[in-house]
């Protein structure tokens, strides 16, 4: 029986999906893995999901993500599955290829359309990198797509009911990540003009619409204290001047051009079709500039391409929704992306690829350890420490970490606390002035002294009065019971006040930093002029480290007794002594050094410089030099005075 032309259609249509599904799941779950940045996520999510709140560290109120909607949609899987690397890939994959699906099948207006736009996206470098690297891509794909479906048919039908649909779309879309706004509210703008609402049903649509978004504001601002995640603070407000945030910008568009040139071509030509199609179209291609421009403000990011992949999609929604307005189009795409495919994406996965200008293809740098083959083999069974109940107070550890902060947290446990001197988990580093010349996405700032120790003593313990009393309000917003007065007072305070003056920490940020080179020579005399406890780490009077370390010279062969010491407080330094032949290490001294801290003497008000007493074990021989080496610390080294007192 002769086939009709409604059954041939379905058909197609059927083989279509099975074809574009088929090779779509099965590339998404290669090409899966889990990024660091992923990680402090998923960190937040085992706490929620034990019991200790969506925090990053224990005890510590601090919005560490940018994502609500996706850390909930993780959330629920979580409490399903069971693992968590797992519940990620799974959320990840089904999210992106319901994505490719929905354009191939939605929003492309015929078959050919469909495998044209289906396969564009599954040879972009960029869409499949963070397609199911952990992060918010997927989900904020997704949104996009159903407020392109929304928007089309509330001008069709000119519903209400749609229109609200869509400004709640908009604002899911705003929890997937902020920013996202950018795209849809030139569409938003068009819409509404097309509708024409009466005030009274825009005031009505609007205040259901924006719920959501309304809804975890309020919460943001009743849990953490603040009404915007603390990773906003972290990297709008580092006091980057405008022309150099925009020069990393352009590094950033470079390194893509570079890199993964399909996924620009086609937000390129996505944008010039656009502008020449239907309204709808050419409100999403300005949406997209919108968006670039922002990029470029922001100076882009330090993973090569994931800005580019909400662009990229509307791009394709843009060229699917009108047929690529030619199939020459299509086949150039697809051709060019076939060409880049096998250099650009299907590179050996364990070689590691810092890349240039803080830049990095971390797909390639984590996949070989980060894939989903290689967990269940290789990867120790983390989740266990949140599975176990803890004992005594937290946290038990304390450390200091930037790069590699996801990983680190997910295997030191819920015990361990991390401060972030990046300051996206930190809630007042983030608010701290950052170093010049940093890596993007990096902006390390200088840890106050005892602030390593204020966390593991649970109490404030900084020695520097232009942030002391700024961390005591901290302290109370992100530690305090919810709805204690003084609480609610200090977050009042912070929203009105703002930060406090910080003039002078910028200023410090431009210091030259710390350059290991050779050890700088002085003699002992200079360390005995005056009493330096209580000094700035770079007064007059101190002497800056700029090299190795400092090799003290002593007029003559002296026997130590007890060492009387000022350093830099928030360093941690070895103490050697030359023997006659080598040097041979005496002490440490520091408190970053957890078992010295009986040794540490604080000194009130002051800032950096602290005093450090310790007899010199019996048998170290008379000595003409001892060296002083820093071996971590904010690469702001300095020591004060140096007295050798006998007993």
């Amino acid at each position: 029986m002769p086939l009709n032309s409604r059954h041939a259609a379905v058909i197609k249509r059927t083989v279509s999906v099975l074809i574009i599904g088929t090779v779509a799941l099965a590339q998404l779950i290669w090409f899966a893995w889990v990024s660091d940045d992923a990680a402090i996520t998923l960190r937040t999510v085992l706490n929620l999901t034990s019991g200790y709140g969506a925090v990053f560290n224990l005890g510590e109120r601090v919005q560490a993500y940018t994502h609500p909607l996706w850390l909930l949609l993780l959330t629920f899987g979580q409490l399903l599955i069971g693992n968590i690397m797992t519940t990620t890939i799974v959320i990840s994959c089904v999210t992106s290829f319901a994505v490719v699906m929905l354009v191939s099948q939605r929003i492309a207006v015929s078959i050919f359309t469909g495998y044209a736009a289906a396969a564009v996206l599954m040879l972009s470098k960029a869409y499949l990198d963070f397609s199911s690297s952990g992060l918010e891509n997927p989900l904020s794909h997704l949104l996009v797509i159903i407020f392109v479906l929304l928007a089309v048919r509330t001008c069709e039908d000119r519903s209400l009911t749609t229109y609200t649909g869509l400004l709640c779309v908009n604002s899911l879309m705003y929890l997937s990540r902020p920013d996202l706004v950018l795209i849809g509210s030139p569409v938003l703008v068009y819409v509404t003009y097309v509708l024409r609402p009466r005030f009274s049903d825009l005031a009505y649509c609007a205040v259901i619409g924006t719920s959501p978004l309304v809804a975890w504001t309020l919460f943001s601002l009743i849990y953490y204290g603040f009404p915007f995640p603390n990773t906003a603070y972290a990297k709008l407000g580092t006091g980057i001047a405008l022309m150099a945030s925009i020069n990393q910008g352009i590094l950033y568009y470079k390194n893509s051009v570079t890199s993964d040139p399909l996924t620009l071509w086609t937000i390129s030509i996505g944008i010039l079709v656009g502008l020449f199609c239907k309204p709808i179209d050419r409100c999403l291609s300005l949406g997209v500039v919108i968006y670039l421009l922002y990029i470029l403000r922001i100076g882009g990011d330090f993973m090569s391409g994931r800005f580019f992949t909400v662009p990229f999609v509307v791009a394709i929604v843009i060229l699917a929704r009108n047929g690529f307005k030619k199939p020459i189009v299509a086949f150039f795409l697809i051709g060019y992306g076939s060409y880049f495919f096998k250099t650009s994406v299907l590179k050996h996965e364990t070689v590691a690829n810092l890349g240039t200008n803080g830049i990095a293809d971390e797909r390639l740098f984590y996949y070989g350890r980060r894939n989903l083959m290689s967990w269940k083999r290789d990867y120790p069974h983390f989740e266990n420490l949140w599975r176990t109940p803890q004992s005594g107070p937290l946290p038990t550890r304390v450390s200091q970490k930037c790069g590699g902060l996801g990983y680190t947290g997910l295997e030191g446990g819920p015990a361990l606390h991390l401060i972030d001197y990046c300051g996206l988990a930190d809630p007042l580093l983030s608010r701290l002035p950052s170093r010049p010349n940093q890596r993007v996405g990096h902006y390390h700032r200088v840890v106050p002294t005892n602030y390593e120790f204020s966390a593991f003593a649970d109490r404030n313990m900084l020695i520097d009065e232009d942030i002391k009393s700024y961390y005591d309000d901290i302290r109370l917003v992100t530690r305090a019971p919810l709805f204690d007065y003084e609480r609610l007072k200090s977050v009042a305070r912070l929203m009105i006040q703002g930060s406090p003056d910080l003039s002078r920490w910028a200023k410090d940020m431009n210091i030259p930093k710390y350059t290991p080179d050779t050890y700088r020579t002085v003699d002992a005399e200079r360390l005995t002029k005056a009493r330096m406890e209580g000094k700035r780490w770079d007064d007059a009077a101190s002497t800056i480290i700029p090299g190795a370390g400092l090799e003290i010279i002593f007029p003559s062969s002296e026997k130590l007794a007890v060492l009387d010491i000022v350093l830099d407080g928030n360093d941690l330094y070895r103490i050697d002594y030359f023997d006659g032949s080598e040097f041979k290490p005496l002490f440490t001294l520091g408190p970053k050094d957890a078992p010295e801290m009986a040794q540490y003497i604080p000194t009130p008000n002051s800032y950096g410089m602290v005093g450090y007493r310790r007899a010199v074990p019996d048998g170290v021989p008379a000595t003409t030099r001892i060296r002083i080496t820093p071996e971590l610390g904010d690469e702001r080294y300095a020591v004060g005075h140096l007295f050798n007192r006998q007993p």
